[in-house]
């Protein structure tokens, strides 16, 4: 996540940010609720990473290898 992840988001916002349309958000902001990837927020108008829920944890827990494997390339010299 190169995001605050307690900051809340509207669908197309997510679109963007993902890189996909606002339809997909829009056709599976549901799935998304329903497996606790995100949570809806301000009436389901607005919404944020859903961090308490299982799969909000793993999904933390990768980011935190994915960059800690990134920081360890980016410490290996280049070679010619």
């Amino acid at each position: 996540m190169q995001t605050d992840p307690k900051q809340e988001f509207t669908q197309t916002e997510l679109a963007e940010f993902a890189g996909v349309s606002r339809q997909s958000v829009r056709r599976h902001i549901g799935t998304l609720v329903d497996c606790g990837v995100v949570a809806e927020t301000a009436g389901g108008r607005r919404y944020r990473y859903d961090l308490d829920s299982r799969v909000g944890q793993l999904i933390v827990e990768l980011n935190a290898e994915l960059a800690a494997i990134g920081a360890q390339k980016s410490d290996r010299p280049v070679s010619e």
